[in-house]
């Protein structure tokens, strides 16, 4: 008897022990993974839902007129896979068309449409590491508030990124501010008519490489329209900075994604201290008790710092660290299972250092009232474009920038300087579209035995240097300027390790062992009526 009733204890303990372990791999996101798609329809289809979370599986080719992809759902989630979206019917196509609420898209080459991005009537909408190559327009925003387009490539067409441009990218005499609070932060514009026409907004203009083109920025002055009230309705506005909707989250917080891992509870155990000393770091609080205060950081991280989730699946990805107002983030995914590390964090004196200068890049860029932005131009490389780098239209002394490489301008100054405040440099540099990722099932994000670092591969990203025909011998600032981390790739490390990702068919071998051993305790204990 006593025998039997251990033999049950054991069953059901190691039962309960894999039950728990199932719930953990699920909350921290291993077994949730997106629908998969592979054409213009099946996409559409299942982005017509709110909250649906698509990825594609391989390349599309678009024969027809319109958009291939139209995202009519709230809440969306395109997850690209580093796949091409190629449209070969020319004039009047459309890659993707955001017409839900706070869609994000992210890893996605858009290549051959009229319109790359057609993002009309959709507010916060973020695009994240998104590839463009238009014949007319890149991204085409019009009609909408709180844009942000972080660390992408636009290049060709007429206008990179337009904010209710004309066709030769030029702007309408007293424009109606049409799209408050936009940001574009962190991206490569080349090669076209006019980089960024910003005629009916005033975006936030940050950490962007702007060259090669025929204008760089075109800055206009809107005026303020009826339909825009509050923030951002007469100037430029960060909604993710100034006005953020995640709980205890300042302009100055260094952000923090735990998974709950053996390496995260390492890192965790350094934050009483680093708060005593006043340090801001918010932290992604994990576990199955904490399930709704975990998806409200995530929801926040997707709209704000993707790159910060971007690396999950990858061995090492936690514990990981990103900064609202510089945008640094601790480790970013390179290629298929690689990472680069754009700042070392593996001491709570070097985790102390990154939310100090991320604190005080916030109180030199951002205030507190509803005029937050300081600086609506900061530490952009806008160099080498050969009609001019910045043309602004009159009033623009009120959002003079700061840390700003550029050449000839027409109507813009920095504080203090009569163009911008740094020349341009020798040379420009141009990215390499990258490969394509193969869907991997239920990535895990673990904390693994750290590998030796090795230096990140020539070829991620690769990049070729151009010549500046005209430019100063000087060698081109670093972008951004106010950060004591290095963003230089050629400086980063790639992580390496072995894989940690699990198969689905994993997890239902384990639930159906789970499930068998509940039914042998039961059988076991009806033998047994008398115990």
């Amino acid at each position: 008897m006593v025998r039997m009733r251990d033999g049950l204890r054991v069953i059901l303990a190691t039962a309960i022990v894999m039950l728990l372990g199932f719930s953990l791999g699920v909350e921290n996101g291993w077994a949730q993974r997106g629908q998969v798609c592979d054409s213009c329809e099946s996409c559409s289809k299942l982005l017509e839902s709110n909250d649906a979370r698509v990825e594609l599986s391989g390349d599309i080719v678009h024969s027809g007129d319109g958009p291939c992809i139209v995202i009519k759902g709230d809440n969306a989630v395109v997850e690209g896979m580093e796949r091409d979206i190629r449209s070969i019917a020319g004039e009047g196509t459309v890659g993707i068309r955001v017409e839900g609420t706070r869609a994000l898209v992210r890893n996605v080459h858009l290549i051959g449409a009229d319109v790359g991005m057609d993002v009309v009537g959709a507010a916060e909408t973020t695009l994240f590491h998104v590839w463009v190559e238009a014949l007319s327009v890149g991204v085409r925003v019009g009609d909408t508030s709180g844009f942000r387009l972080t660390r992408s490539v636009i290049s060709g067409g007429t206008i990179g990124v337009s904010f209710g441009a004309q066709a030769d990218g030029t702007c309408r005499e007293a424009t109606t501010m049409r799209s408050p609070a936009s940001v574009i932060l962190g991206n490569t514009i080349f090669g076209t008519q006019v980089g960024i026409a910003a005629c009916d907004a005033a975006p936030v203009v940050r950490g962007n490489r702007i060259f090669k083109n025929g204008t760089g920025i075109r800055l206009n002055v809107p005026q303020v329209g009826e339909r825009k009230e509050g923030a951002g309705a007469t100037g430029p506005f960060d909604e993710c900075i100034c006005k953020p909707e995640l709980s205890d989250v300042r302009s100055g917080s260094a952000l923090f994604y735990s998974s709950g891992c053996h390496g995260c509870q390492v890192h965790e155990a350094w934050l009483p201290d680093l708060r005593k000393a006043g340090h801001d770091i918010r932290l992604r609080a994990s576990g199955p008790e904490n399930t709704a205060a975990s998806r409200e950081f995530d929801v926040f991280v997707d709209r704000c710092l993707p790159q910060l989730t971007d690396v999950v699946g990858v061995p090492g990805c936690v514990p990981n660290y990103s900064c609202l107002t510089t945008d640094v983030t601790h480790k970013v995914r390179q290629g298929e299972e690689g990472m680069m590390r754009e700042v070392e964090i593996n001491s709570p004196e070097q985790l102390g250092a990154f939310a100090e200068e991320c604190k005080r890049v916030a109180e030199r860029s951002y205030r507190t009232d509803g005029d937050c932005v300081i600086h609506q131009m900061q530490d952009n490389i806008v160099c080498n474009n050969t009609v001019r780098d910045i043309v602004a239209g009159s009033g623009q002394d009120r959002w003079a920038g700061v840390g700003n490489a550029c050449g000839q301008v027409d109507g813009y100054r920095d504080v203090g300087a009569a163009g911008c405040e740094k020349p341009c440099g020798d040379a420009v540099v141009e990215p390499t579209m990258p490969p394509a990722r193969e869907r991997k099932d239920t990535p895990r994000p673990q904390n693994p035995a750290p590998a030796p670092a090795v230096a990140a591969p020539a070829s991620v990203p690769s990049e070729t240097v151009v010549a500046a025909p005209s430019a100063p011998a000087e060698a081109a600032p670093t972008v951004p300027t106010e950060t004591a981390v290095s963003t230089d790739v050629s400086n980063a490390k790639a992580e390496a390790g072995p894989s940690v990702e699990k198969d689905n068919r994993l997890i239902y071998l384990g639930a159906a062992i789970l499930v068998m051993l509940i039914v042998v305790a039961l059988l076991l204990a009806r033998r047994r009526p008398g115990n």
